[in-house]
């Protein structure tokens, strides 16, 4: 006679069908069901936790959520606050897309759309605008370049490495990846005037040239993302209609364990909430974050040069990174490279204007005035990863070669 804790209790009477059977959750004895009930709602929960690990083992670093709250930047181990603060933010900001993921499910097409476009600036624009406040700006300029780099060689390298070493050469079409690696191209114009013109205006005090140009080059980059969203969107629909339907066969992380049934999906509402609740952890974290860069500078042989090019834009970059990987395994290598360049164009066009304005309004301009390592590393990234787009052709070895030319770029100025 078996009997199962789940699911029923076989009770052998006198006279009575062995094959008979009582659920212990809804037994008539209440010493019974009770213990049943809050049993089974507690192998569920753990079920649904089993789930979740499964399918994103990033939730494992959200044990640094509660020591990254607690840390007091004036008080705590620079070290401890900076490293529990950065993973935290790594592991909230897979959660916030995912959750955002499924928040598209619910939504119409219109909503979808401005989902899709304003959700993944958000970390990126938290981490910038928090720099900013706290009057961090050389970080926020080698953030956005940093974000780029990163986003051009080591999203592309990873993808292309795991893609590369499933299959034996992947290829997509030629015409579309020469429009690729024209976006990609175009992903530099932000950081070309400055770089030439700026120098003439060293001797200018107050920078009125300078902050004249930053001005008017801000308003042409925002002009060049309408026209490219109105491109995207409205006007030639078409032509990435094939990219919406990538994951039509199952939702967002919908990989259910073996055996497993389909768990509850819960309400819009539930993930909006949640929603809101990892932003405002994020915040908190991103504001620790900041707070304790000039203790962590004093404390390691590490530069804010670093930090902000190399390091924090892991902070919102992790997702994608992961996204892309899992196309390229499937051999879809044109979505991989558009949705490269569309966050690319994202970062250049949207995100620096954006914490221009920003960096305007609170009294802390940011002028277009960047590092030239970080300068001269981007047009190298640019022109490589441009020409490795155009062939149409990708292998492993191009994923390795790339992995490999992150490597300088990631290490300015240690010390």
């Amino acid at each position: 006679m078996e009997v199962n804790f789940e699911g029923n209790e076989q009770r052998a009477l006198l006279g009575g069908d062995l094959n008979s059977s009582v659920p212990w959750a809804e037994d008539d004895r209440w010493w019974v069901r009770i213990p049943a009930q809050h049993t089974l709602y507690y192998l569920e929960v753990f079920r649904t936790m089993l789930y979740s690990f499964w399918n994103d083992k990033t939730l494992a670093l959200l044990i640094c959520v509660p020591f990254a709250l607690l840390a007091d930047p004036p008080t705590w181990c620079a070290k401890w606050t900076f490293a529990f603060n950065y993973i935290s933010l790594i592991a909230l900001e897979s959660r916030f897309i995912s959750t955002a993921e499924w928040i598209w499910l619910f939504s119409s097409p219109t909503v979808s759309t401005v989902l899709t476009e304003a959700l993944p600036h958000v970390f990126p624009l938290m981490v910038g605008i928090t720099s900013i406040i706290y009057e961090e700006i050389s970080l926020v300029q080698s953030f956005i370049i940093g974000s780029l780099i990163t986003n051009l060689l080591m999203g592309t390298g990873l993808s292309w490495l795991i893609g590369g070493l499933r299959f034996r050469s992947q290829s997509a079409p030629t015409t579309s990846m020469q429009s690729i690696a024209a976006l990609t191209m175009l992903t530099v114009f932000p950081f070309i005037p400055p770089t030439f013109i700026s120098p003439l205006y060293k001797l200018d005090p107050e920078n009125t040239a300078l902050f004249t140009l930053t001005i008017t080059e801000t308003v042409v980059m925002l002009m060049i993302y309408v026209m490219w969203l109105w491109f995207r969107y409205q006007s030639h629909v078409e032509l990435f209609e094939w990219e919406n339907a990538w994951d039509d066969n199952s939702p967002p992380g919908d990989h259910r364990l073996t055996g497993q049934r389909a768990l509850p999906i819960p309400s819009r509402l539930t993930y909006i909430f949640w929603l809101i609740f990892i932003l405002a952890l994020s915040i908190q974290c991103s504001v620790n974050l900041i707070q304790t860069i000039p203790k962590f500078v004093q404390a390691t042989s590490m530069s804010r040069l670093f930090i902000g090019a190399t390091l924090l834009p892991f902070t919102s970059s992790l997702s994608n990174f992961a996204k892309t990987c899992v196309i390229a395994y499937d051999d879809r290598m044109g979505l991989v490279m558009h949705l490269t360049a569309e966050t690319a164009l994202g970062v250049g066009f949207f995100n620096l204007p954006a914490l221009i304005i920003v960096s305007i309004c609170i009294g802390h301009p940011m002028l277009l005035e960047f590092d030239i390592f970080l300068e001269v590393s981007l047009f190298i990234t640019v022109f490589m990863a441009a020409i490795s787009v155009q062939t149409a052709v990708f292998n492993y070895l191009k994923g390795a070669m790339n992995l490999a030319l992150y490597g300088p770029p990631s290490y300015p100025q240690m010390t």
